[in-house]
């Protein structure tokens, strides 16, 4: 069995500057920056797989020196439980430690165990501190402690262990009993077998517990309990009894009980032991290896991914075969990291090992999948130093010899496996051997940068100056080889041209000479397709091929407008296509169509300079960057790579070199030598990481514990525009080749390059909410299983809150609707007031028109109608008794002497009479009867509805009236009388015109007969 022993200590690169960041916190956990201690350890567990285990020790030394538990949550962080610095989060970049602010504890934050519940709640138990949880959605912390009084309170402050079982509930182990959570009720505790102090699990330490086929399994400093869930009934189990006990103090006690592989397994310091269900009793794991030693004292066991168990011993790391139920031989005391006391395990999904160990602090296995062999373990020891540099060309010939360079010189290893070597001459000036290919002879020609040289059939190197005498120029460097099968040597001149050169003529055909115009141009590398063309890779002058039959050059420009074409590294074609390597990924060109598809480091690739390509026969597609391999999957579009962790000797992979060895592997050459791929049929189920939001920054205030992994959210207050965000790629087993890229919706419409950089910055984000996307890749290209999002709220100012703005609004609406409304109660005021003086204007108008009205129809003295006045009303009265047919009688009086009376008593006293007549007419005429002054001293009524004998009877009524009311002028009472005049009409339709010409001549008649009378008219008889 092979044996590696420890190396020299080396440290590692990747973890070197682990606390590097932004700004220094001070809560940067103790163990940023690591110290590490290399130990590299073969495992032969299966072929060709190796651990670097590497110490995770403090910068400023001693801190975390115990670790004693190691937990992987759901999201993919690393917890580690140690005696000095508490409870840490591992993220594969910095440790973070998480006690701060949560460890209510004045001492030193030792923790003893941690979990993180399906729930999302931090549990902590520490040793002396009680239980603690963190809830992240409330932002609390609760504690629980022991108390004498309370049945039911923690069994002990000294938490030893936790187990979660399938119903949720959280059993808490103690040294003195044991606690149960439920799920539903976190705050509240149940002691088990709170009422029965004689229990032996009552008071009993739990070292360990696991859940198998419906039963909890104790691990107790008096055996192994086996409790069931529903019913609470023990049994109880001792590794070895009677006879075969160890005399031993603790022979009983039980540091650990797990679950591997369908089975369960109990350790102590008397060894390892594995239940057997049909003997009812826990059997011995045979340790046979030295029948001197005795079984090691176990404190852990982990179920490993293979078929077998990690043991965690006082003196290191041991491997039980789960198959066979015996030890595994690991190096030649049988275990790894001897001389170290394990106390804690945790395998991840990449098969990595996390050791957490007593007063040695945290051990990081990591897992070496040895993709890849270096070729200097093949070579003699006084050629491994050479073997172990830059190889830049590799060549396997014909008769199965493997051709390797170095700087300056030549590496050979013939068909019997013996090593030779060549070292060029120091007046040659070569330092690198660009191409090795082999002619029809079998010889091996070599593009160097010092020229063309050749190994002859007699193994001679040596210089070939032909060819630039026969161009007349000096030795050039040889960029590039190719051999047609004419036995043409196609040779690429730095800045000079392609040469097709016979070696055993002198004629020589040069094309290409384009390349002479740009300084530095030359040829990258030479291809040949099925359709005899030779396809030219060059530098600077862009992509060309060549037809092998007539030498005709084409050239390939695949570059639109005015830029410039890349470097063309390699051009390989590939059926029916070809692929071409630039800085910017590969291209697959389609000479045809002239399509053309990109694949940069979004693929997968881990560089975007791609310096090569190569087709394995079985293993695929190849391309050689500067940072490592990259295998195309099959059928897919993406990439998986490999680096230093698979192990390559080195990551910058060279161009040309790389090809098949002897035996068909698929070798390469790197910056430290060759490597060669142990295996084609390589894994392709490698695990997708995750990708999660590590730490938080506003302003300088860590928030990172603040935030709920279940629905990340980051808030900004009004005043705060500093965010400073930290991200990581779950994966590791290369973390410093993780790579990530990111956009901000709501300020990015794009994500930007791909960068290790794993933080980001934002200053002054305007209000409103934004969402970050994040997505990353792990070391080997694989994509995370699903982006990172997280939304990024900004609060505005108050005076920019949208129910600022709403009341802002409101309240100036309302000042709007109360200037209007005081403009409206002003205007309708004043509408108001106008209106009342239009009104009183128009009483006015109306009273005026009325009194004109008035005026123009009414007598002023008497107030009777006038002559218009009653003209009008006659009329329609006239008219409206023409239609009816009632009598309708006229009436025209004049007071008798009139003139004498105004003569004798003055006009005052002719005015008076002339109203007491419009008195008496007044009292004594019906009221549909109408009376007007006509004019003077004469008064005419209409008497509707009379006829002549009652018309006469009413002027009796006026004439008696008359007399017997006289005026009193000038102090005598003054007697007046009239003479009326009657005319009767049945029709009623003439005139008024003819009713007066006949009235006034019944009142002449009676005045002629003596006055104060009456005389009717009647039309047929005159009376």
């Amino acid at each position: 069995m092979q044996v590696f022993n420890p190396v020299a200590v080396a440290m590692k690169p990747s973890l070197k500057h682990a606390c590097s960041f932004w700004h220094d916190d001070p809560r940067c956990a103790a163990g940023l920056g690591f110290a590490l201690l290399l130990i590299m350890i073969a495992l032969p567990l299966q072929a060709a797989t190796l651990f670097d285990f590497e110490r995770f020790s403090d910068q400023l030394g001693g801190r975390q020196s115990t670790v004693y538990d190691v937990f992987e949550d759901h999201q993919g962080f690393l917890w580690f439980a140690g005696d000095t610095d508490g409870l840490l989060r591992y993220d594969g970049y910095e440790l973070m430690s998480w006690s701060e602010g949560f460890l209510a504890t004045e001492t030193r934050h030792n923790v003893s165990t941690q979990i993180m519940s399906r729930s999302g709640r931090l549990w902590a138990g520490s040793w002396g501190n009680g239980l603690q949880y963190w809830d992240p959605a409330e932002q609390r912390f609760v504690q629980f402690l022991h108390a004498p009084d309370d049945p039911h309170s923690l069994a002990d402050n000294r938490v030893q262990t936790f187990l979660e079982d399938s119903r949720g509930r959280l059993w808490v182990g103690t040294v003195a009993g044991i606690n149960i959570v439920d799920p539903e009720q976190p705050n509240q505790l149940r002691r088990f077998a709170a009422d029965q102090p004689e229990h032996p699990l009552y008071r009993q330490r739990i070292w360990r517990l696991v859940e198998w086929d419906g039963w909890i399994w104790l691990a107790t400093s008096n055996g192994v309990f086996r409790v069931d869930m529903d019913s609470g009934e023990w049994q109880r189990y001792l590794l070895e009894a009677g006879d075969e006990a160890v005399d031993h103090e603790r022979s009983d006690e039980v540091r650990t009980v797990a679950l591997a592989h369908g089975r369960v397994w109990a350790a102590s310091q008397l060894g390892a032991f594995v239940w057997a269900p049909a003997q009812g009793r826990f059997e011995r794991v045979e340790f046979a290896h030295d029948a001197a030693r005795a079984p090691p004292r176990i404190n852990e066991l982990l179920e490993s991914r293979s078929h077998g168990l990690w043991v965690g011993a006082h003196d290191g790391l041991y491997r039980i075969d789960a198959a066979t139920s015996a030890f595994v031989q690991l190096g030649q005391r049988g275990q790894l990291i001897p001389d170290v006391d394990v106390r804690a395990l945790h395998e991840d999904d990449e098969g990595n090992l996390w050791i957490g160990t007593r007063d040695q602090g945290l051990i990081f296995g990591r897992r070496q999948q040895q993709t890849f062999a270096p070729l200097r373990e093949r070579m003699p020891p006084e050629l491994a130093e050479a073997g172990g540099r830059l190889s830049s060309a590799l060549l396997t010939d014909r008769r199965g010899r493997l051709w390797a360079s170095f700087p300056g010189g030549i590496l050979r290893q013939d068909e019997a496996g013996d090593w030779r070597s060549w070292r060029f001459d120091p007046r040659d000036g070569v330092r690198r051997v660009e191409r090795l290919v082999e002619d029809a002879r079998g010889w091996i020609w070599l593009a160097t940068d010092g020229g063309l040289f050749v190994i002859d059939e007699a193994d001679n190197l040596r210089a070939e100056t032909r060819i630039f005498d026969l161009l007349g120029v000096g030795v050039l460097p040889v960029s590039e080889l190719w051999i047609g099968r004419n036995g043409c040597l196609w040779i690429g001149l730095w800045h000079y041209g392609l040469a097709c050169w016979q070696p055993d003529g002198d004629h020589i055909d040069l094309l290409l000479t384009e390349l002479q115009q740009t300084r530095g141009d030359s040829i990258y590398q030479l291809a040949s397709d099925d359709q005899d063309r030779l396809w030219v890779a060059t530098r600077y002058a862009g992509l060309f091929s060549v037809d092998l039959e007539d030498h005709t050059v084409q050239r390939w420009p695949l570059v639109d407008g005015d830029r410039h074409e890349p470097s063309y590294y390699c051009a390989v074609p590939d059926e029916g296509r070809l692929w071409l390597c630039t800085g910017d990924g590969l291209i697959a060109f389609d000479p045809k169509s002239g399509r053309k598809q990109s694949y940069g480091t979004e693929r997968g690739l881990p560089a975007a300079r791609i310096s090569g390509l190569f087709k394995h026969p079985s293993a695929g597609l190849w391309a050689l960057t500067p940072n490592g391999l990259a295998r195309q999957l099959p059928g897919r579009d993406r990439f998986v790579s490999y680096g230093l962790a698979d192990g390559l000797p080195g990551l910058g992979l060279q161009r040309n070199a790389v090809t098949l060895d002897p035996s068909g592997r698929l070798l390469v050459g790197t910056n430290r030598g060759a490597a060669v791929l142990q295996d084609p049929e390589l894994p392709l189920d490698y695990r997708a990481p995750q990708m999660v939001l590590s730490r938080v920054w506003i302003g300088r205030e860590d928030l990172t514990r603040q935030l709920d992994p279940h629905s990340p959210e980051v808030r900004l207050a009004p005043d705060q525009r500093d965010l400073m965000l930290q991200f990581a790629v779950l994966d590791f087993h290369d973390p410093g080749r993780n790579v990530m890229r990111l956009k901000l919706n709501g300020l990015d419409e794009d994500f930007g390059p791909l960068t290790t950089e794993r933080s980001v910055r934002y200053l002054n984000l305007a209000p409103g909410r934004y969402e970050l996307v994040v997505e990353g890749w792990n070391s080997r290209g694989v994509q995370a299983v699903q982006p990172l999002v997280l939304s990024i709220v900004v609060a505005a100012p108050w005076w920019q809150l949208p129910w600022v703005w709403l009341l802002a609004a409101s309240v100036l609406l309302v000042l709007i609707w109360l200037l209007v409304q005081a403009r409206l109660h002003a205007m309708r005021s004043a509408n108001a007031r106008l209106q009342v003086m239009v009104d009183e204007r128009t009483r006015a108008l109306a009273d005026a028109n009325a009194q004109l009205r008035t005026q123009s129809t009414q007598d002023f003295l008497t107030g009777l109608l006038n002559r218009r006045g009653f003209t009008d009303r006659f009329n329609s009265l006239r008219q409206a008794r023409a239609q009816t047919g009632e009598p309708l009688s006229l009436v025209l009086f004049d007071l008798d002497h009139f003139k004498e009376l105004n003569d004798r008593h003055g006009h005052d006293a002719g005015d008076r009479v002339l109203r007491q007549v419009a008195e008496i007419l007044g009292q004594q005429l019906p009221e549909s009867a109408l009376a007007a002054r006509w004019g003077g001293e004469e008064f005419l009524i209409a008497l509707d509805g009379l006829d002549s004998a009652d018309a006469v009877a009413v002027c009796e009524q006026l004439r008696a009236a008359f007399r017997d009311c006289p005026v009193a002028a000038d102090g005598t009472m003054v007697s007046f009388t009239a003479t009326f005049g009657v005319v009767v009409s049945q029709a009623g339709g003439a005139s008024l015109e003819d009713w007066m010409r006949q009235v006034d001549q019944a009142l002449y008649e009676g005045k002629r007969a003596g006055r104060d009378r009456i005389r009717v008219h009647d039309s047929a008889t005159r009376t």
